[in-house]
């Protein structure tokens, strides 16, 4: 699901993890990602995720909105 604020993306959920009201209207992720060369550092600020133990690549789209980078 992708969740807006004021016209801004500021992050993906995966799925797995929408409740019920979530996954009746909501737009989705197809997968594909394009990163500037100059933001692909942000990369190692995902952290893993405790529930499905692994790293999530949607998680960057909520670490561009923090630092301000127009996603």
């Amino acid at each position: 699901m992708i969740q807006f604020k004021k016209k801004k993306i500021i992050r993906i959920k995966e799925f797995s993890f929408l409740n019920k009201n979530e996954k009746i209207n909501c737009l989705c992720n197809t997968g594909i990602m394009g990163i500037q060369k100059k933001y692909i550092k942000n990369i190692y600020l995902i952290k893993k995720n405790k529930s499905k133990k692994e790293f999530l690549l949607t998680d960057i789209v909520n670490i561009g909105y923090k630092k301000q980078i127009d996603i």
